[in-house]
């Protein structure tokens, strides 16, 4: 899985060395971060340590989301080049979240690459086991303190082009492209643009609660 989360790095850094000047302030899918603040999101983990993560958590109120948006924009405040490169230089770190293994910095990768091709209209084909991962780690009970409490209650998810299903037989369906669906799991009302069944409206109401 390390191998996976240096080549994902490596595809980013490929891709934002395409980047123009303006790309870089696209607004992306993450709520209030453009590509830039993203990228900035994806160095914290592997360049600011633990001693600078804590000492910002308890300065911002120990407020998680405060942190990581103060943290991302610190991390964004060299020149897209100098980020670049930072970003190569870290492609081989293995840093995770206390109590997380690779699928941690894999699923931050995979889900942000997202939020940085989508807006831009460039496609990519995400590895299925990839998704499978992300999808069933996301949405199973002991992992969910990762998104907000009740987010997932009584929703079923069904992939359309793999053999990938979770959540209840009884919850509320959405039915969709495995990638749209890993997107709207994470909080992106974007992926319910190409998802179907009666549980989209209740995903889209929760998240826009949760904003």
């Amino acid at each position: 899985m390390w191998e996976l989360v240096r080549a994902e790095r490596l595809g980013l850094v490929e891709l934002l060395e395409s980047l123009d000047e303006e790309q870089w302030q696209v607004p992306s899918l993450c709520a209030a971060w453009t590509i830039r603040e993203v990228v900035g999101h994806l160095l914290t983990g592997p360049t600011i340590g633990t001693f600078t993560f804590m000492r910002t958590f308890f300065r911002s109120g120990r407020d998680f989301d405060v942190t990581l948006d103060t943290l991302a924009r610190r991390c964004a405040e060299p020149d897209p080049a100098e980020m670049v490169a930072r970003l190569r230089s870290v492609a081989d770190d293995r840093w995770t979240p206390p109590g997380s293994g690779p699928e941690a910095p894999l699923t931050d990768l995979i889900v942000h690459g997202q939020d940085i091709r989508r807006p831009l209209g460039i496609d990519r084909k995400i590895p299925e086991a990839a998704l499978e991962m992300i999808l069933t780690k996301t949405i199973e009970p002991r992992k969910r303190s990762v998104v907000p409490a009740g987010r997932f209650d009584n929703l079923r998810f069904e992939a359309t082009d793999l053999d990938w299903s979770g959540g209840p037989p009884d919850g509320d369906l959405l039915r969709g492209p495995a990638e749209s669906l890993m997107l709207a799991v994470w909080g992106r009302p974007a992926g319910l643009d190409d998802l179907e069944g009666p549980g989209v409206d209740s995903l889209l109401r929760r998240l826009l609660a949760e904003s």
